[in-house]
């Protein structure tokens, strides 16, 4: 289970401010990202999760996956994007 590993809490909340950093990234880029609709719904789905208190794995990489498509090339959204990724992947460590 989520809660069980060490540091959960930790992982979380830097999970969290990656989202947060995700957001306002997205916004800033909103005319350039492919389909910022489809962004918003993954961060959406994402948010959703993390507030969850026990995130789903399976989930958060079908979201995560849906950003990146909905992303596109835009780099300095796709930085941000990989922060978060790897602040997810860490909650599973």
């Amino acid at each position: 289970m989520f809660g069980d590993t060490p540091g959960a809490a930790t992982k979380l909340k830097a999970a969290q401010a990656r989202l947060t950093e995700l957001r306002a990234a997205l916004e800033a880029h909103a005319d350039d990202v492919h389909s910022i609709d489809g962004g918003r719904m993954a961060l959406a789905g994402i948010d959703e999760q993390l507030r969850s208190g026990e995130p789903q794995r399976p989930y958060l990489e079908l979201a995560l996956g849906s950003l990146m498509m909905a992303i596109g090339s835009v780099a300095d959204v796709v930085a941000v994007a990989e922060a978060l990724k790897g602040a997810v992947d860490a909650l599973f460590a």
